[in-house]
């Protein structure tokens, strides 16, 4: 199997020599995320919340250092204490303590499996204590 041209790089070939991680794309206008799928204040607002988080943090995985390429997409985004959580959901929904940035298949691992990453689960921890305090 290829592997992408990029120095360390280990990904497989998807286009052009480049992995899907160093692959060109076209930069999405800011009018690109107004469709019919986000169309609340809401998801304007947590794309908004999403990329500050990307702006501010090194683009690597908090869990295994990997490298992250490319525009920020959701599936580098975790939320440590789940949005659905009914008793913490409200709190923890835009709480950038809560996000935890990682790779696409470290991403799938956590929602089969919320316990898989000891990082992760020191985290929810404190984010458990923080969250009721303020309950």
């Amino acid at each position: 199997m290829k592997e992408c041209s990029e120095d360390t790089c280990t990904y497989p070939v998807f286009s052009k020599g480049k992995c899907k991680y160093h692959m060109e794309r076209k930069p999405l206008k800011r009018t690109a995320f107004v469709s019919k799928r986000i169309t609340s204040p809401s998801d304007t607002r947590m794309r908004d919340f999403f990329l500050s988080v990307w702006n501010e943090c090194p683009h690597r995985s908090e869990i295994s250092g990997t490298a992250i390429f490319g525009e920020p997409l959701s599936t580098y985004f975790h939320h440590i204490i789940e949005k659905a959580d009914i008793m913490y959901g409200k709190l923890g929904k835009f709480d950038k303590e809560n996000i935890i940035v990682i790779t696409p298949e470290e991403h799938e691992f956590l929602h089969r499996d919320m316990y898989k990453y000891e990082e992760v689960n020191r985290r929810r921890e404190i984010l458990i204590k923080k969250y009721e305090k303020t309950i």
